[in-house]
């Protein structure tokens, strides 16, 4: 019997803190669920949260499956929640309810507080992120800052500049056509020389022109990857990820590539914040899998920047044929430079 009518919006809070919405999505089977489910439980993911919107059914294979991958969670070190934002589907999660592993909640900062008393996000300390003292340097006045924040189930990303830093909030240029409400969980993303940097806060009060956020206990220094990387001139394809489906699909040039991470040249007006699907070809094989997030941009051409994009998702098959590429390709420059000696 098929799941129908399911609508889910999932998220993945990493170790870190950092919250990324993956959007909605229909599921008229228990084999979509699944689909999804696999590509969502990979490493470094410490909670997984799904939002149920509307449900007509679900029969016991779905709440099977369900259970299963909570258990699955939990064995990575996680935890898998269910937000039940509708009263009429307790009949429906009683079952659910009962699980050990798998807990079922009505509001996301309920989740969140009890992740956080419970210790189920590890802290930037024990996932050894090293922290920079935002006094020192990073987070200052005039800064330019990315803000992706969740709104009717996308994600809304804006530019804007820090205005003031105070102990306990900081401000910032509000945008015409981006604004969060008051309340709502934004993620901050800013760049400086060959590191970004990236915290999770909350819009405080919104003052017509103006945004203030309160001021985040640690901001988490990103760092290029550390695999080996090799030069490279191929075509890529990045799209913003929205329920599931790409959107905004723009075309680069990879200029570097790694096992962990790539540097691409795009046009400059790419809208590149947020989570990003991304495609291209290593020899004959397609990498269709990964996602990823932008940690860093500068300057390059006329109309184009270089941007530094950080794997977050990818299925481990594909890494290998990232590897064994960057491999093939190290020994082929290295017999060319003999050959030229």
């Amino acid at each position: 019997m098929p799941i129908h009518n399911l609508k889910l919006k999932c998220e993945i809070i990493h170790g870190s803190g950092v919250v990324d919405l993956i959007g909605s999505v229909d599921f008229s089977n228990c084999h979509q669920l699944r689909q999804v489910l696999e590509a969502l439980l990979i490493r470094k993911i410490y909670v997984l949260v799904l939002e149920m919107e509307k449900i007509h059914y679900m029969d016991s294979s779905g709440i099977g499956l369900m259970l299963e991958y909570s258990k699955k969670c939990h064995d990575h070190g996680g935890e898998f929640f269910v937000l039940n934002v509708n009263p009429s589907l307790d009949k429906v999660l009683r079952l659910v309810k009962a699980d050990r592993y798998l807990r079922v909640r009505r509001g996301k900062q309920e989740v969140i507080q009890e992740i956080m008393q419970r210790g189920a996000l590890k802290t930037p300390e024990q996932e050894n992120i090293p922290l920079v003292d935002p006094s020192l340097q990073g987070l200052i006045p005039e800064k330019k800052i990315f803000i992706t924040y969740n709104s009717a189930a996308f994600d809304k990303v804006f530019e804007s500049r820090v205005i003031t830093i105070g102990n306990k909030r900081f401000s910032l240029y509000a945008h015409p056509d981006a604004t969060p409400e008051e309340g709502t969980l934004a993620h901050i993303m800013y760049t400086d020389e060959d590191v970004s940097y990236q915290f999770v806060t909350i819009v405080e009060k919104i003052d017509k022109r103006f945004i203030y956020m309160t001021f985040p206990e640690s901001i988490v220094k990103v760092e290029e990857d550390q695999y080996f990387r090799i030069s490279q001139d191929l075509p890529v394809e990045f799209c913003c990820i929205e329920s599931f489906k790409p959107t905004r699909v723009f075309n680069g040039t990879i200029l570097s590539l790694s096992a962990g991470a790539l540097v691409a040249k795009v046009p400059e007006n790419s809208e590149m914040i947020g989570l990003l699907g991304i495609k291209f070809n290593v020899g004959l094989t397609e990498i269709s899998t990964c996602m990823g997030r932008v940690i860093k941009i500068s300057k390059a051409s006329m109309g184009t920047v270089s941007i530094t994009v950080s794997f977050t998702m990818i299925d481990e098959p594909e890494r290998d044929m990232i590897i064994r590429h960057i491999f093939r390709e190290s020994i082929s420059m290295r017999s060319n430079r003999q050959d030229k000696i």
